[in-house]
């Protein structure tokens, strides 16, 4: 009380300083920060907007203060539309070569009164006219409901109502709304959520510029019962494999309605993930087309008892639908992978299925440091696999070294050293490869232990996915901190690549699990990396010209080939090596990554670097998680800031 008691005069000061005449940006973001400490979220970021609209007008452009990278607060302020964005969506909207319908699919049971009524005044406040509203009531037990939506419909006609005789829970009852919808697009709200009074706008402006998707989503927060939103879910362009992790489409979610009847509707027996089984069936039917991701945040959550946006335990069922509806995914499609329970809430974790008569080759680049290579090799050889040869490429510096390390390995005929006269890192590894017999090739830093046992079938059942091109595995540190986990393009000194997950602890799921699920990133780290040999040649190998980075060009000519490359944290290794504490300064390796830098972006363009798998709306700087101040990416309602490229030239990087 005493601390509250102190913010209050605190906040009297400064608004008393507003009252003599105060417009300064940085009393305005001391008022915000104060509200946001005294938990009034609107008030909060009505003072953060005017803060931004000062900083502006100060110095015409956006700008971040210090320290409100993990304000959430302060980056809504960004986002909310004002009168003048509204008029410009009026403008935007009036010229529409393609104008949608839309059609609000809302199945109740027992809702709470006012969020009923808060669900349905959201529809209703649409800035976008185009819409109908189709509810089904399960036969609620509560009269208030039936009641509550009758004077709805008979307020407006867009509403439409169903009132089912017999219960039959979820599925059944959004079955019945879909055969009330007459729109192009089914939009899927749950009964006790809301949505911006510009969704259908946004949603609609997207549509214009893909007029041939089928199913669209966007991003998504939770809102407390007082109004207050937290934990905003930024996404990245559509990820098949984080797909089959969790279900990354959820909310807002928009499907072609004549897609949803082709697939049937909602399957009655998967309640609890009937819109993620009606995702994966729809995204079949359409023939594996991606969906357009919209990186605005069209959804809230309700936080309250018995929603899963409180928490995946409350409704523990869903789940077991989830990996019900994978697994059947999995059967119709011949992925050789199965879903059981995993990591963070409601989470999927994939094996391989099966076994797989395949054959890797599995490169080691000998260092300098002794005994790394022979630990290395001891965690792969004692598998006794014979589907796996391994070949160590040395030079003059570490030939006879290695030779000696690996005596208790002599006469196995898995095992072959290469010498690589001169060369870098990459002119090793591609001539190794060219010795390779396997049909899949494996890199492997030699500081990297392998502690997985089960890695060779879920590399195998991963590249045998058509159009996925390379697979990393995680790397822990001797202290289990994550080392290596996928990169993020655009990130780290260079603005080329960097791991998001580095320093977490090995346990920690990360953000929205994504530090312990498979998932397609922008580039993968060549200290563990497997490729099929035929993709491994079509794009000509690693490019010895690189002594940084190859493994990101490697990547990325993967990419623009239409290959994706897919993390697997299951793909568990070690690093041995001892950091050192204090390790000295090489001027000349620190200008010959600079000069690969470079030279990577003049061969690719700028675009190449925009990670789509990583939000715009978080930021690229340092390995913590924090918001984009300001998101890389346009509201549809403002101007293109100066440079601005969208995502959707970011899928497959392109060569100058």
């Amino acid at each position: 009380m005493k601390e509250a008691g102190t913010y209050d005069q605190a906040l009297a000061a400064y608004l008393s300083a507003k009252r003599l005449g105060g417009h300064d940006a940085d009393l305005w973001l001391s008022i915000g920060h104060l509200h946001t400490l005294r938990g009034d979220q609107p008030a909060a970021i009505a003072a953060y907007a005017e803060s931004i609209r000062l900083h502006a007008a100060e110095d015409g452009q956006r700008r971040a203060p210090p320290g409100v990278e993990l304000n959430y607060s302060y980056w809504l302020a960004q986002e909310i539309p004002g009168p003048a964005e509204y008029h410009q969506m009026a403008a935007i909207a009036a010229g529409f070569a393609f104008v949608p319908r839309f059609s609000f699919v809302v199945p109740t049971y027992d809702t709470p009164n006012t969020l009923l009524r808060a669900c349905l005044d959201s529809l209703l406040a649409q800035t976008y006219p185009h819409f109908e509203i189709c509810v089904a009531d399960d036969a609620s037990s509560d009269p208030l409901v039936a009641s509550t939506l009758a004077d709805y419909a008979r307020r407006d006609a867009r509403v439409k109502i169903v009132l089912r005789a017999e219960n039959g829970h979820i599925c059944a009852a959004s079955n019945s709304a879909l055969e009330l919808a007459t729109g192009d697009f089914i939009v899927l709200v749950d009964h006790d959520d809301i949505i911006p009074d510009h969704a259908l706008f946004v949603v609609a402006h997207y549509l214009n510029r893909h007029p041939d998707a089928q199913i669209l989503f966007s991003d998504e927060d939770k809102i407390d019962l007082r109004g207050t939103r937290s934990a905003p879910y930024f996404k990245g362009q559509f990820n098949r494999l984080l797909m089959y992790g969790h279900n990354m489409v959820s909310h807002l979610g928009v499907y072609r309605r004549s897609l949803v009847e082709q697939v049937g509707g909602f399957r009655e027996g998967l309640e609890g993930s009937q819109d993620y089984d009606l995702f994966l069936r729809c995204y079949e039917q359409s023939g594996f087309a991606p969906p357009v991701h919209i990186p605005h945040i069209l959804y809230h959550w309700r936080i309250a008892p018995g929603s899963t946006a409180l928490s995946a335990d409350e409704k523990s069922y869903a789940a077991q639908a989830a990996q019900q509806a994978l697994n059947q995914h999995f059967a119709r499609t011949g992925v050789r992978l199965r879903s059981i329970e995993g990591p963070g809430d409601g989470g999927s974790r994939l094996y391989p299925c099966g076994h797989f008569d395949m054959r890797a080759s599995i490169i080691v680049v000998a260092s300098g440091t002794d005994g790394n290579a022979r630990a290395c090799l001891d965690a792969i050889l004692a598998m006794e696999d014979e589907r796996i040869e391994v070949i160590v490429a040395t030079d003059r510096t570490t030939d006879a070294r290695v030779r000696a390390e690996l005596a208790g390995w002599a006469g196995d005929g898995r095992l072959r050293i290469r010498s690589v006269p001169g060369g870098n890192v990459a002119e090793r590894r591609n001539r190794a490869a060219a010795d390779a017999d396997g049909t899949v090739l494996g890199f492997i830093d030699d500081r990297f232990i392998m502690s997985a046992t089960d890695w060779p079938d879920r590399v195998f059942a991963l590249l045998t996915i058509p159009g996925i091109g390379a697979i990393g595995g995680r790397v822990l540190s001797s202290e289990r901190k994550v080392e290596h986990f996928g990169l993020v393009l655009g990130q780290g000194e260079d603005g080329i690549a960097a791991c998001q997950h580095r320093g977490l602890d090995a346990e920690d799921a990360g953000y929205f699990g994504r530090a312990r699920l498979i998932q397609q990133f922008g580039a993968l780290d060549g200290g563990c990396l497997f490729t099929t040999r035929a993709a491994f040649y079509q794009v000509g190998g690693f490019d010895p010209r690189l002594v940084a980075f190859d493994d990101v060009d490697f990547c990325l000519k993967l990419r623009a080939r239409a290959f994706a490359v897919v993390g697997d944290p299951r793909i568990r290794m070690v690093d041995c090596s001892v950091p050192l504490a204090d390790p000295p300064v090489d001027l000349s390796t620190s200008a010959a990554i600079a000069k690969a830098a470079e030279f990577l972006r003049s061969r690719w363009k700028r675009t190449a670097f925009q990670d789509p798998y990583f939000s715009p709306n978080l930021s690229l700087d340092g390995h913590v998680l924090a918001y984009a101040v300001p998101p890389r990416r346009a509201p549809p309602w403002s101007p293109l800031p100066p440079g601005y490229v969208s995502l959707e030239d970011c899928v497959a990087p392109s060569a100058r």
